[in-house]
């Protein structure tokens, strides 16, 4: 869960798409949102993280996985 109050135009080139959708709860459309770019993900989206219990586990887990690439163990 979370939500968005800001609001842009990015001019970006052509290869760099959406990285997910959200779904708008008021007007039940999904919105393209997100752009990801090598490790870094770009969005105005603030995240309640409270409402998914497993996040902290997921997120960790893959910064574990990340270090583990990189200093090869």
């Amino acid at each position: 869960r979370g939500h968005e109050f800001h609001y842009s135009e990015i001019t970006a080139p052509e290869q760099i798409e959406c990285t997910y959708l959200i779904s708008d709860g008021k007007k039940d459309r999904e919105i393209e949102e997100g752009y990801l770019y090598r490790n870094t993900l770009a969005s105005y989206i603030h995240l309640h993280f409270a409402s998914n219990i497993n996040f902290a586990e997921g997120f960790t887990g893959k910064c574990k996985e990340y270090t583990g690439s990189i200093s090869g163990n």
